[in-house]
This record gives structure tokens, C-alpha cells and sequence, in this order.
């Protein structure tokens, strides 16, 4: 049965290498390579002289090694269908092609459990021209890439040496390159299929191109030295090159211009950013001018039409106690109160603002509702908010209640019938708002009274 899952290989030539290596140890079922050499989406972790080790291990892991044996060529699709490559167990592989589980694999005789077919367009885009641009890099340099070309005494301990410590190319590089190029050219026997059909002649292949070398310029994107192929100068910024991948992934500032330099002191080619830059917002217009506030709605104060009960039930549905309260105003206060309490930010700045209630000494939302509660009897005539009221009278002084803590007193007066003619004790002889606290012994319970009902 075919086997794997589908995945995305980053644009680098070599992280494409890595995912090659990854697909002929790791995928057929032999795992021999470090874990950082087959972990082609961090790629950009490795050290260069990790790097070097990649390279120089797909060498040795080189297709010439693994085909028909570990990997098969399917350019007619019958294993590979609509992918470009995939895996199958080994018993499924038996009745297509000639196989064995035990492979001598890097100088070991490893047991396989699955197989691989690809299709050479895969090869040449995982393996050969990368591999071919890679080595132009080693063979076109005096050190070698993970030696960064810095003086002193080479530190490379695969490339021969002398004392001038200027390295040399690898002499097998030069042959390596041929074979690359063989490899690419002369496809290999195909699968046989199980209905006899005859094969169609392939088509011609023609041999990889090597693309351009900027010896010693960077790719300020993925850090990668000698860039290969088109070099992509910012007309913006000082100093900055992208290769052609990382320009095609549009890496950078979008809006920034490039300069395109196809080989080494060719004339740069001028080009558009591959983004504009978007106009400016328009401004948005100015605000209107402040129309005059209206006043009041006669519904603000929506507690003077309610009943008791309705004010009751106000309070109970918003879980707000009221069995201290015996008379209906000081139950409007409360239900106003916890109005105010229940408004938004957005309401409660309306109501500040039809009313035209300053909070120029307001400092938080809290002093706000103060302000907006302080309205209760607003609607009063000659009170704020008043429009029968052409001046803002001086408040009246608090009225005394002439009681002492402690005192023995009769309530009358009252509007549950069950307390008057009740005598209670003074526990608080002035409450504000024209009250004191008295407890009534009787029912065990404290009560605001008015002065008045004393």
C-alpha cells in the first residue's frame, strides 16, 4: 500500500537536499542520519559547517547509489500518480518491481521497510540542480563555505590543506558534477507494469544550466554566501541583497524598489516594487458643530409613573434589597440609583449631556454617576434641569431632627399599617436626607424613618 502524507519544502536549495535525504533514510524505513541533517524545515539553524555536512553527505547518499534498489524511477506514473513521488511497503512493492529488504547503505547493510518512486522532474528539482549549484559555490571559492573564507590556519577537515592554509577545492567535486549530469540525462529502467504494453521512447532531457555566481555576497534574507543565479540589490536601503528565492517569497519591504543584477558586474536592471505603496488615507471630514442640547425627556425619570410594586419588582429583578424602604419615595430613590448604577459608559455620558450636567470635575466614571444620581429630583420645579426654572436656588439647609440616640419614639404616619402606632429606639439620630435610623424591638429589624412619621 502507498504510504506518507504530503508536505511543503521550503524554497532553498538546501533545505531541498535535506528533504532528499530525508525521503531515501528516514522514508523508506532506514534512519542512519543525524536528525538536524534530515530536518529540512529548520534548516536555517545549521552551522556552515553543518551545512558542509549535508552536502557532502547527499555525495555520498548520491541516487547512482539507491536507484532500483531503495528508489525507482516512474516517469509513467503508474506507482506515483498525481504526486511527484511516494512511498510503498515492501510487500506492496514486490509484485512491481524486483526488490530486496537488506541494502548496503553508507558502507551498511541496513533492512528496509518501504521503497520509494519518483519521477525525475522530483530529482532534478530536490537533488540535481541543487547539488549542482551548491558545488559550483565549493568549487568557485578559496575556502571552503564553512571556513567563511577568514584567515589564519583553515580549520577544514574535509578538503586537503597546506600550509598556506588556503583551501582546495575537492578533486572529486569536478567528476561529481559529471555524474550529476548523467544522472539527470540517463533515466534508469522503468517499473514494470503488469499489463504488457511497450514503452515510449522518453524525451530528450536536456542538461541542467549553472546558473551565474556572485562570489562573496550574501543573501541578507536567508544568510546564504554566493548567491546563485539573479542578485537583487534594495534601491532604498544601503547594502541589502536578496537571492532569487528569497525575493520571489517576497521577503523584504514590499514597497522598497530592487535593482535585478543577472551576472557578476553586469548592468543592474531597474525594477518596480513589487508592492506600491498605498496612497495616504483620505482625511475624514470635520466634525459637525455641537447642536444646542435638548432637554430632558419627560421619561428620564420613568420611576414617578411606576407603582410600588413595580418599583419593587424593579429592584428585585436586579437582586438590589428593599425591605429597609416604608415609604414610596425613598423606594424611587433606590430604583434611580440603581438605574444609574446599571447604565453604560455611552448612556450614562448622554444623559450627563441632554441635561447639560458639567463633568469638567469629573475624574472617573464613578464620579459620573454622581452626578447623573444627584438628579433625582431634577424635574422638581426651581431645581437643575427645572424648565420652568430660570435660576439654580441655594440648597436648603438640612433639617434638624431634635432626637438623641437612644430615645423612645412613635411612628405614625407610615404606609405599612403593621408599623404605625410601633414604638422603636433611636439608633441613629440624623441619616441625611431627612431621616434617622430606629429599630423597632418588636419585629427585631432597623428602619430609615422620616422625621415626619416621628
Amino acid at each position: 500500500t502507498s504510504t506518507g502524507v504530503s508536505t511543503t519544502v521550503p524554497n532553498d536549495d538546501l533545505a531541498r537536499i535535506m528533504y532528499y535525504l530525508n525521503c531515501v533514510t528516514v522514508g523508506v524505513g532506514v534512519d542512519i542520519l543525524m536528525d538536524d541533517l534530515v530536518d529540512y524545515k529548520n534548516y536555517r539553524t545549521l552551522s556552515a559547517a553543518r551545512r558542509a555536512v549535508v552536502f557532502n553527505t547527499a555525495k555520498e547518499l548520491s541516487p547512482d547509489e539507491l536507484i532500483d534498489k531503495l528508489i525507482f524511477r516512474d516517469d509513467e506514473k503508474e506507482m506515483t500518480k498525481t504526486t511527484r513521488n511516494s512511498f510503498w511497503t515492501i510487500e506492496a512493492a514486490c509484485d512491481i518491481v524486483s526488490l530486496q529488504r537488506d541494502i548496503l547503505i553508507a558502507g551498511q547493510i541496513r533492512n528496509a521497510t518501504k521503497v520509494m518512486f519518483f519521477q525525475t522532474s522530483w530529482l532534478e528539482d530536490n537533488y540535481i540542480k541543487p547539488m549542482q549549484r551548491l558545488a559550483r559555490v565549493y568549487l568557485g571559492s578559496r575556502h571552503c563555505a564553512h571556513c567563511k573564507g577568514e584567515n589564519g590556519t583553515c580549520q577544514c577537515t574535509t578538503c586537503p590543506r597546506s600550509s598556506d592554509s588556503l583551501c582546495k577545492p575537492m578533486p572529486s567535486l569536478i567528476d561529481f558534477l559529471d555524474i550529476l549530469t548523467e544522472i539527470s540525462t540517463t533515466p534508469s529502467s522503468p517499473a514494470p507494469s503488469p499489463r504488457p504494453a511497450p514503452a515510449p521512447a522518453p524525451a530528450p532531457v536536456p542538461t541542467a544550466t549553472i546558473s551565474p555566481v556572485h562570489q562573496g555576497v550574501r543573501c541578507d534574507s536567508c544568510s546564504w554566501l554566493h548567491i546563485d543565479g539573479k542578485r537583487y540589490k534594495c534601491s532604498v536601503c544601503n547594502d541589502y541583497d536578496l537571492c532569487e528565492y528569497c525575493y520571489g517569497n517576497k521577503q523584504h519591504d514590499l514597497s522598497h524598489a530592487f535593482m535585478r543584477i543577472d551576472n557578476p558586474g553586469g548592468k543592474p536592471i531597474q525594477l518596480a516594487p513589487r508592492t506600491p505603496r498605498p496612497p495616504p488615507s483620505p482625511r475624514p471630514p470635520p466634525p459637525p458643530p455641537p447642536q444646542p442640547a435638548a432637554p430632558a425627556a419627560p421619561s428620564t425619570h420613568f420611576y414617578k409613573s411606576m407603582s410600588a410594586t413595580e418599583l419593587k419588582d424593579y429592584l428585585k429583578q436586579r437582586g438590589v434589597a428593599y425591605g429597609d424602604i416604608l415609604d414610596k419615595e425613598t423606594l424611587c430613590r433606590r430604583v434611580w440609583d440603581t438605574h444609574c448604577d446599571y447604565m453604560t459608559v455611552m448612556e450614562l455620558n448622554t444623559f450627563l449631556s441632554e441635561n447639560n450636567i458639567s463633568v469638567v470635575d469629573c475624574r472617573d466614571i464613578q464620579s459620573r454617576r454622581e452626578k447623573a444620581k444627584n438628579t433625582f429630583d431634577a424635574n422638581r420645579p426651581g431645581s437643575v434641569g427645572s424648565s420652568t426654572s430660570t435660576s439654580t436656588p441655594a440648597p436648603a439647609l438640612p433639617q434638624k431632627s431634635g432626637l438623641r440616640k437612644n430615645d423612645r419614639v412613635k411612628l405614625t404616619g407610615l404606609s405599612r399599617a403593621d408599623m404605625n402606632g410601633k414604638y422603636a429606639t433611636v439608633i441613629q439620630e440624623d441619616c441625611g436626607n431627612g431621616r434617622a435610623e430606629v429599630r423597632i424591638d418588636e419585629m427585631e429589624k432597623n428602619f430609615k424613618v422620616k422625621f415626619d412619621n416621628i
